[in-house]
């Protein structure tokens, strides 16, 4: 299963896989944010499944900076300009970018308007989001702790998008694996106490 135990491993990324990996999200992200093709902008899903522990809309916006940040971390990885530093982040960052992008398919194709669908069918997208989400967090956080006892960074360049961007996109991947378990719990009646600002939060300390 894909499970964050077993989440794929990639510990030797090449420069191209890297590249054509950051060039994958960047496509998907446009899709889902302007809904080419036919899909519902995440803006569209995310206004019909609220949370109490969802951010006002404006507050997503972090993700522009944070993914811009890692095309310029790409490229400086990727150009071999940090090599000691690759090994260390490459693979977290493919398989996050893997698993950010397995969580917009998923989610973009749930119900909407929810009222007329089942709580099955809900499930059948929401839980695998929560899985996707929560299993890219566990690889970014690993990446960001990888950091933390590697090799230094490579001057200020390497600080700024490197280590910035994988230790501010691992934070808010926690923020959206708690939204993402609060709209599970929302589903399932016993669940659903847990369903509050107070436990949604709980995973938010990642």
């Amino acid at each position: 299963c894909l499970c964050p135990a077993s989440f794929p491993t990639m510990t030797d990324v090449s420069p191209t896989v890297l590249a054509a990996s950051y060039a994958g999200l960047v496509a998907v992200n446009v899709v889902y944010g302007r809904g080419l093709f036919g899909v519902r902008t995440n803006a569209d899903v995310s206004a019909a499944y609220p949370t109490d522990v969802t951010p006002s809309g404006a507050t997503f916006a972090i993700w522009g900076p944070i993914f811009l940040l890692e095309g310029a971390g790409t490229a400086v990885l990727a150009s071999g300009g940090d090599a000691s530093r690759m090994a260390l982040v490459a693979g977290p960052w493919v398989t996050t970018w893997l698993g950010e992008c397995l969580w917009q398919a998923v989610f973009g194709v749930l119900p909407v308007p929810q009222g007329g669908a089942t709580a099955g069918r809900k499930l059948a997208s929401l839980a695998p989001a929560a899985l996707f989400v929560g299993a890219a967090h566990v690889k970014m956080l690993g990446g960001a702790l990888a950091l933390v006892g590697g090799a230094p960074a490579y001057g200020l360049v390497g600080a700024a998008v490197v280590d910035f961007p994988t230790g501010l996109n691992a934070g808010w991947l926690a923020a959206a694996s708690g939204i993402a378990f609060t709209l599970v719990a929302q589903q399932v009646p016993p669940l659903q106490p847990l369903a509050t600002p107070e436990a949604g939060g709980g995973p938010l300390c990642g």
